[in-house]
């Protein structure tokens, strides 16, 4: 996993319900290291890690309480919605199915043969090669080389504002 990833924090709270799945989500809530009840309300702090080893526990939760009044549910402070926490899921198992993958090299290629995606198949907002026809160059928003600048006769890039761009798509999918 990401060195970025381990500073975050997925952040569940409910509150008591008197639904009948109240006791069944406590009890998975109870299998998480950070989980704490006081009185009514309910919380659990999940570092990646976690999430990574109890995906199927994470989202037996989401099942249950995202539709229970006043349930909070965010990452690194920020509000999840439901193609959030799909998107988490689909992340954490895609890590997954990389770590028991034979062959590693390809297995975050998008296609066998196609190496887009700056090593994860899911990042496709910005080509990492070279457009080979006009309408592959004007079909997508941004291509790498385009952040950048002219010192001179020399084009720069600017691989900070790449790492950005990268760095919103991880956070947008």
């Amino acid at each position: 996993m990401c060195d970025f990833m381990e500073e975050n924090i997925l952040r569940i709270v409910f509150y008591k319900s008197n639904s009948g799945y109240f006791e069944p989500v406590k009890r998975i809530a109870e299998k998480f290291t950070n989980y704490v009840q006081d009185g009514r309300i309910n919380e659990i702090k999940i570092p990646p890690t976690e999430i990574f080893e109890k995906i199927f526990y994470v989202e037996g939760l989401f099942q249950f309480i995202c539709s229970w009044k006043h349930t909070e549910i965010t990452f690194n402070d920020k509000k999840l919605f439901d193609t959030h926490i799909q998107n988490l899921s689909s992340a954490v198992k895609c890590a997954k199915k990389y770590n028991k993958s034979l062959d590693k090299d390809t297995y975050c290629y998008l296609h066998e043969d196609k190496k887009e995606g700056w090593h994860c198949k899911h990042l496709t907002n910005m080509p990492r090669h070279i457009p080979s026809s006009y309408y592959d160059y004007i079909r997508k928003c941004y291509h790498w080389f385009d952040f950048g600048n002219f010192e001179g006769d020399i084009w720069i890039i600017n691989k900070n504002l790449i790492k950005q761009k990268l760095l919103e798509e991880v956070e947008e999918k």
